[in-house]
This record gives structure tokens, sequence and C-alpha cells, in this order.
């Protein structure tokens, strides 16, 4: 005779803000773990003092650490976030500098885009919701400078073969986008990371 026995099916999590504590299911045998940094937003573009984007936030789970993008205080572009202590560890991709071009699209998942030299309404777009992307440069008149694009957050992917009882988490925010300067635009706000946890059985 021939037994066959079923696993049950995996069990995925998936918290897109906040923090708290992910409470591991009876009988887990692994944990697949894939956390995302919050994405850093886009400078201002104009002349006078247009406004910086803000940074991301980290995320975390346990022990683990995908680090925040940075936002652009300029026309250079924010910095991607590191990442390290994973199996895989993928860090951000750094925002796009400002350029005479047109491009206000969103980070989506990697850094913001630049802010081209346009008209003053040609607003920075924000990064896709929960991406961690950057967000997009502000543009600006001729004579004024387009802001850079916020870096994305790092990804952190770990596979934890004997998990605990629990873990705590937080997810980390996306930062804040550039004020407009003098002939420019507002920048685009980058996007919140993610945590993904998902649970397997004998």
């Amino acid at each position: 005779m021939v037994t066959t026995v079923e696993a049950a099916a995996p069990q995925t999590t998936l918290y897109t803000s906040g923090s708290g504590t992910y409470t591991v299911p009876d009988g887990t045998l692994y944990l697949d773990v894939e956390i995302r940094g919050g994405g850093g937003g886009g400078r201002g573009g104009g002349s006078g003092t247009p406004g910086s984007g803000g940074d991301g936030s980290d995320t975390t789970f346990g022990s683990y650490t995908a680090a925040k993008g940075s936002g652009s205080t300029s026309t250079n572009g924010g910095a991607g976030g590191t990442a390290a202590g994973g199996d895989i560890n993928t860090s951000g991709q750094g925002g796009a500098d400002g350029a005479n071009g047109y491009t206000f699209a969103a980070g989506g998942f990697g850094g913001g885009a630049e802010g081209g030299k346009a008209v003053q309404g040609n607003a920075g777009k924000a990064a896709k919701t929960n991406s961690g992307g950057g967000g997009a440069g502000g543009g600006a008149a001729d004579d004024a400078s387009p802001g850079g694009g916020g870096g994305e957050g790092a990804t952190v992917f770990k596979r934890i073969t004997s998990p605990g009882a629990s873990y705590t988490y937080s997810v980390g925010a996306g930062g804040s986008a550039g004020t407009a300067g003098t002939n420019g635009a507002a920048g685009g706000a980058g996007a919140a990371g993610y945590v993904k946890a998902t649970a397997f059985f004998q």
C-alpha cells in the first residue's frame, strides 16, 4: 500500500505599512522573507531654494534590514539603499540626475527619473505604491535647474530554515517630495516598501 501525504499550501502574509509582530504559524518548516526599504523623494526643480526630497525609511524583519533610499538634495539623484545579511541582497538603484529632458515618470521599481527642463507645470511623478521606488525630480524652465530623482530602497531575501515563534517588523515609509522653486515644479514622493513572509509546512 502506498500512502501519500500532501503538504499544506504555503501561507503568505504581506505588510505594506506600519510595524508590529509577525507570529509564525504552527507547523512551519521554514520561512521565505522578502523586505524592501522605502524610496527617497525627488527634489523640486527651479531656481532659488527648491525643496530637497526626503529620505525613505528602513524596512526591518527581525534582525534583517533593507535600507532606505535617499532623497535628492540637488540636481543629482539620491543614493539607493544598501542590502546585506540575506541570501539574496539587492541594493537600490540610484535616482537619475536632473537633465535637459522631459522625463517625469514614476520611479517604479527603480530609482526616480530625472526632472527635465520644461515648463513650470511638469511636476515629478510619485513612485508606484509599495514599490520602494524613488520619486521623480521636478522640472524647471530653461533658466533654472531641474531636480534629481530619489533613490530606490534595497531588497533583502532570506530563507529562515529554523524559524522562531515570532518576529518584529517595520515597513519603511517613502520619502517626501521636494517643493518647487522659482520657475520650477515640485518633485515626486518616494514609495513605501513592504514585508512579505511566506510560511512553508511539512
